[in-house]
């Protein structure tokens, strides 16, 4: 009976390790409880065979003790079983989270890793764009100290230009120099003859203008006496107009005064003294028509002068002898 008993705990033990397999990172921690545990079902199973040995030899035994005690050994397996199973549980969801945990920071570090691959390649370019552009500035530094030389060389090839120029040009003009000179002394000479002619040019000069002040002063003259000439003789064509106009009334007035007496029925033996009627001929047309002409001239004559208030000029005298030859015609 006790050899079943320990033959049922190897089983039980057999079907825990095959119903519940432990993860390889606790297999050894399993391993040493298993171990204790068949200790422990030694143990009582040596205690069982003592106890049966000693009922054995007290007498026949008693088969419900031995029922009772393995089924509480089975209940405590089962009680021990379930605490594995919730240990095993825990252990499974730790190992699950810290499988969790892992991947997300597996995940992490390939992240941490594909961001540090990059940065190192944005690097790596940026280096290489470096180099390259480093490469270029140098390739244009040589360009630029070949031009720098060159340009050296054609400043030294200009300057020796300019100073040779520069030479030639301070000979042409000290030739120059010397040529102005030379005109400059002949100019000098021309005019020291000229001047003579320019002083005798002067001096006819002057004899001429006092020549025409002194013809414009007896010009002025004679237009003073043209001027009192002429004011006398409008003063004669007003005297003679107001006699013609007088003879003109006392010709009008006379057939009046004949008409009276006639219409009245007086009448006279011998006809009134009346002073001959001037007959109307072709000459005393063109006379009147004189007249007004040399009315009209002196009209404009004062206008002239109120418009002046001054002596007249050559043209004003042009004009005033054009009028005089047009009344004299």
């Amino acid at each position: 009976m006790c050899t079943w008993v320990g033959i049922i705990v190897a089983t039980s033990c057999s079907k825990k390790k095959k119903r519940f397999p432990l993860p390889p990172c606790l297999s050894q921690l399993c391993v040493f409880k298993t171990r204790k545990k068949v200790m422990n079902s030694r143990k009582t199973t040596i205690v069982a065979n003592g106890s049966a040995g000693m009922v054995s030899r007290a007498g026949e035994g008693d088969w419900r003790s031995t029922m009772r005690t393995f089924r509480e050994e089975v209940q405590r397996l089962r009680d021990e079983n379930n605490a594995l199973k919730a240990a095993t549980t825990s252990l499974i969801t730790i190992s699950q989270k810290s499988a969790e945990k892992l991947d997300t920071v597996s995940e992490d570090n390939k992240m941490l890793q594909q961001s540090v691959l990059t940065l190192l390649e944005e690097e790596r370019q940026m280096s290489s764009k470096m180099k390259k552009e480093n490469e270029s500035l140098l390739v244009k530094l040589k360009e630029l100290e070949d031009r720098c030389v060159k340009g050296d060389k054609e400043i030294s090839r200009l300057a020796d230009l300019v100073d040779a120029e520069r030479c030639r040009n301070n000979t042409v003009v000290g030739l120059f120099e010397q040529k102005l000179a030379e005109k400059e002394d002949e100019y000098q000479t021309e005019l020291r003859l000229r001047d003579p002619k320019v002083e005798k040019l002067a001096k006819t000069l002057l004899e001429q203008s006092v020549q025409h002040q002194s013809e414009l002063t007896e010009k002025d003259s004679l237009l003073e006496a043209e001027r009192i000439s002429w004011r006398l003789r409008e003063e004669m064509y007003k005297k003679e107009i107001e006699q013609l106009n007088l003879r003109e009334k006392h010709a009008q007035s006379t057939p009046r005064c004949s008409k009276r007496p006639n219409e009245v029925g007086i009448t006279h033996e011998k006809p009134p003294l009346v002073p001959p009627v001037p007959v109307s001929t072709e000459e005393d047309a063109e006379r009147g028509g004189l007249k007004k002409r040399r009315l009209e001239v002196i009209r404009q004559q004062r206008r002239m002068q109120d418009d002046s208030g001054s002596l007249t000029t050559l043209a004003s005298m042009n004009k005033l002898k054009d009028l005089k030859e047009s009344l004299r015609l």
